[in-house]
């Protein structure tokens, strides 16, 4: 949070300011030829985002956080999954996609996080048509279920970027499969 503040020369006091950060940033961003943003979560926690957080919880949390008050993991959480559908709800308004990291994994992070039927929660309810999900790096090595979840939801996409170059015969069975 200090470092998105600075950043973005903004002081954050209050869960609303940092809202208004989160908004005024990504708009700015798309304004000045930005194309899309990327999500890194997989790195650090599984993508199962919960969109139905209310705001008063993840107020409680981020009221510690800015205190410097220890957060538990499943505060933590809370306050990523609000903060998450903030930054969902300015690609919507601004009819932006997100990159999704799913897949391959860096620096010995946990690869189940990267699951990509962990967005399945956000997808299915139908809040995020305006929003186009790309999965990222095919989700490899959990390919099917990425090529699974693009089957479904028309707001999905599959991309192999990087793919080739870890698995080249993965990256040709999953573009065949996909077809």
């Amino acid at each position: 949070i200090d470092r998105f503040a600075k950043d973005s020369g903004r002081k954050v006091k209050s869960l609303a300011t940092m809202e208004k950060v989160i908004d005024s940033s990504i708009d700015a961003f798309f304004a000045n030829g930005g194309a899309t943003l990327k999500s890194t979560s997989a790195y650090f926690r599984s993508l199962d985002f919960d969109d139905t957080v209310p705001r008063g919880k993840a107020e409680g949390v981020f009221r510690k956080v800015l205190a410097h008050k220890k957060v538990s993991v499943s505060e933590s959480r809370l306050l990523e999954d609000y903060l998450m559908t903030r930054v969902l709800t300015a690609l919507a308004r601004n009819k932006k996609p997100i990159q999704f990291h799913t897949g391959n994994q860096q620096n010995w992070n946990t690869v189940a996080n990267s699951n990509p039927l962990g967005l399945n929660n956000l997808l299915v309810t139908g809040k995020w048509w305006d929003v186009k999900f790309v999965l990222l790096h095919g989700g490899y090595p959990y390919s099917r279920e990425a090529i699974t979840m693009v089957r479904y939801f028309p707001n999905c996409y599959l991309d192999l970027a990087w793919m080739v170059l870890f698995s080249p015969s993965a990256a040709e069975n999953v573009l065949g499969e996909a077809l």
